[in-house]
């Protein structure tokens, strides 16, 4: 068991809770309230750092010629959603935290286009792990950024 420290951005304010998550932090349960020490325990994070991770193996694998090109522009659409959700985190006043969730969005919806047009490229094969991590990432930025209501 890991655990984890996840936010939810509600209306008025942030509430923050920690939650017993399995390894792929699909199955949480509540465990108790306590508060977020610092942007790495929220599981947004931790999930667009390993997406980040994945892109970078994945990108190694591109053809020469776009080694700077596509794999460049891809890594850093990958490494602005961690930063931006870091850097949000860190302004502490909802208005901003909630713009640069949406620019973190952003970069995510800009790196799955560029995954896309580098699969039908043929640069690399679909990566369920990539897709996975994609889809999980912007489901949790979307939520955190437009709570229901």
């Amino acid at each position: 068991m890991s655990y984890y420290t996840i936010i939810d951005s509600g209306q008025d304010q942030r509430s923050e809770f920690t939650v017993r998550c399995t390894l792929y932090a699909d199955r949480c349960t509540y465990v108790e309230n306590m508060k977020t020490k610092t942007f790495k325990d929220l599981i947004v994070w931790q999930k667009g750092y390993r997406l980040v991770l994945e892109m970078y193996k994945i990108t190694k694998t591109f053809p020469k010629f776009e080694q700077y090109g596509l794999a460049q522009q891809m890594r850093r659409a990958a490494v602005s959603i961690p930063s931006n959700i870091a850097e949000g985190y860190g302004r502490k006043h909802k208005p901003e935290y909630n713009q640069f969730l949406r620019h973190a969005y952003s970069s995510l919806l800009e790196l799955h286009t560029q995954y896309l047009l580098s699969v039908d490229l043929g640069y690399t094969d679909k990566n369920t792990n990539m897709e996975l991590l994609l889809d999980e990432v912007g489901a949790m930025l979307y939520r955190m950024f437009n709570p229901e209501r």
